[in-house]
């Protein structure tokens, strides 16, 4: 707490650190989705339940559709010569 009684959080920058593998970065996501699957209930009962269940489906709709599950639709590409060797190697759209 500092000289406020205010309650001090060292790390108040949102998502992972920068050291974060993805293999851990999986783990940290699975254990923190357990935590919050166990205490559903509890969450549930809470005044502020309703917010919180409002802003995880805010957040699940955000990442779908920024995170899409299934691959993008092959693009069409129009096949260009290479500036050095002239075979058609390169694409541009």
């Amino acid at each position: 707490m500092d000289q406020h009684g205010e309650l001090v959080v060292p790390h108040t920058a949102p998502g992972l650190a920068a050291h974060v593998t993805p293999p851990g970065a999986h783990h940290l996501t699975e254990m923190l989705t357990t935590w919050l699957l166990a205490d559903h209930d509890v969450i549930a009962d809470e005044p502020s339940g309703l917010a919180y269940f409002e802003a995880v489906a805010d957040f699940l709709w955000k990442a779908r559709s920024r995170f899409p599950r299934a691959p993008r639709p092959s693009r069409g590409v129009l096949p260009r010569p290479c500036p050095i060797c002239e075979r058609f190697a390169l694409g541009a759209e």
